[in-house]
């Protein structure tokens, strides 16, 4: 099982200037999905962060440990 980089989710999506509301539209889920995503009290699918490295213009590999 892979572990995410929580952390770097939201330092990724701050540099782009994208409020978590924001990301979260763009992505097609809440925002509460995104704020639990980003202090790792939920386990995103690869699918989401596949969709999640194109949205942040980023390979989604990365955000895995």
């Amino acid at each position: 099982m892979a572990i995410i980089k929580h952390a770097k989710i939201k330092e990724l999506r701050k540099a782009k200037g994208l409020t978590q509301e924001e990301l979260a539209e763009k992505c097609c889920v809440t925002q509460s999905y995104i704020n639990k995503v980003e202090r790792g009290k939920t386990m995103p699918t690869i699918a989401f962060l596949h969709e999640l490295g194109k949205i942040l213009q980023i390979d989604y590999k990365s955000l895995l440990q």
